[in-house]
């Protein structure tokens, strides 16, 4: 059975972006090494980021059912154009850390950052969320925070190609939790997130939560060397924000063509991108991206 999870999960996650970092997979590796990165150069800004930097070690020294993993995480900004302030800061903090345990069909996991977050599976170089941090000051007002993640547990049962979990945090008052449930296949896969904390970090209230709910799902197509992916997003958020996102990609020969919709149905706000990278040894892309908001980047993302 967990030679099944594990081949499944290899097969529809192929182009995955940051999911190695934020959610677990039975490695049979003893030892095993993932990052996550971007760094860009935005010809509309003239400027550098190493955007978002993100690498997981992953050690299962006694069985495929007990697995140790740290996670570090930083990031380098170079300027905000036209915007006077002193100089920042390099940032390198220790992002997630703990022990996985599986029995059965059951799994346990005590870390750092426990929580889990809206889908980050994207066919274009930039996943549609901001990660927090301050190079990231020309993403869209579209682009929504990834949901905190803070030191807790994560509990659930993984049934080959079905996982439903429950996920806390602890952070002050926030006590960032939700639920957590996908189905997959080997080209396909259906995912639901519902996710909770409460607003105010120094007073907890009970009726002053914060959410995110989320449906999603992906679908692969193989026609002869081509590879067609569909990826859709829907969104609802405690102001009321609906934000829909489409996705559509085409793979040949390590090469990616990536286009994204995003519509805010609140704000009336939408957002057509494109993406266009190619894979190198499965270990990083390069590529350019553009939105219709003006924004272009040459960039080159690890992911493996």
């Amino acid at each position: 059975m967990i030679r099944i999870i594990l081949i499944s999960f290899l097969i529809t996650t192929s182009l995955f972006s940051f999911e190695n970092i934020s959610e677990d997979k039975i490695e049979t590796n003893t030892h095993k090494i993932h990052s996550y990165g971007v760094l860009s150069y935005g010809l509309h800004s003239n400027t550098f980021h190493l955007r978002n930097a993100f690498l997981r070690y992953n050690l299962t020294p006694f069985s495929e059912k007990v697995q140790f993993f740290f996670t570090v995480k930083g990031y380098r900004d170079t300027h905000i154009p036209e915007t006077n302030y002193s100089s920042l800061l390099n940032n390198l903090e220790l992002y997630d850390y703990g022990v996985n345990v599986w029995l059965y069909n059951v799994f346990l996991s005590l870390r750092g950052a426990a929580n889990y977050q809206q889908n980050t599976d994207s066919l274009l170089l930039f996943i549609p969320y901001k990660i927090q941090n301050d190079t990231e000051f020309d993403s869209p007002d579209i682009y929504k925070n990834l949901f905190p993640s803070y030191a807790g547990i994560r509990f659930g049962f993984d049934f080959s190609n079905f996982i439903i979990a429950y996920s806390q945090g602890d952070y002050r008052h926030m006590i960032p939790s939700g639920v957590f449930a996908k189905f997959l296949m080997e080209d396909f896969y259906i995912r639901w997130v519902s996710l909770f904390y409460h607003n105010n970090p120094l007073v907890y209230e009970a009726d002053n939560l914060y959410f995110v709910h989320q449906l999603s799902a992906r679908k692969d197509f193989t026609f002869y060397e081509f590879v067609f992916s569909g990826i859709f997003d829907i969104t609802y958020y405690t102001d009321n924000d609906v934000i829909l996102r489409f996705e559509e990609g085409i793979t040949y020969s390590k090469i990616t063509l990536g286009l994204r919709e995003l519509y805010n149905f609140k704000d009336n706000k939408f957002i057509f991108e494109a993406s266009i990278k190619r894979n190198f040894a499965d270990i990083f892309n390069i590529g350019l991206q553009i939105g219709t908001d003006g924004r272009f980047y040459i960039a080159t993302e690890i992911d493996f």
